[in-house]
């Protein structure tokens, strides 16, 4: 650019346009560099107090043993379902109740001999 160009601009925006241009590059930089994910050297320690907890402590499948030998109580219910339950209280009474209910059709099918009985009129 011309040196009377340049005054001119100088004179226009209060800026020489050298500046001008290394503040417009650097601008580009700054949006190109926008998208990209942003790693931290650091990483961000955001828990409480309370919660400090020290993992160079921690023992990686504590409970993996117990888990594979006495198994697990946790049941994954349908969402659909899920809905009529408001709580774990509620699911247990459910199924108390079903449990009580197959006792007594299992009852009931044992005293019973299959056959068709007469009955006698009175």
């Amino acid at each position: 650019m011309g040196h009377r160009q340049s005054d001119a601009n100088l004179r226009k925006h209060g800026v020489t346009f050298e500046a001008a241009a290394q503040a417009f590059e650097d601008g580009n930089q700054q949006r190109k560099n926008a998208m990209k994910p942003k790693i931290s050297s650091k990483p961000d320690d955001n828990l409480r107090p309370e919660y400090d907890f020290d993992f160079s402590k921690a023992e990686r499948g504590r409970y993996a043993k117990r888990l594979k030998t006495e198994g697990s109580n946790l049941v994954l219910v349908e969402p659909d379902l899920a809905k009529s339950f408001p709580d774990s209280a509620s699911v247990n009474a459910a199924l108390r109740s079903a449990i009580e209910f197959a006792k007594l059709s299992a009852g009931l099918t044992k005293r019973s001999s299959g056959r068709a009985t007469k009955r006698r009129v009175a």
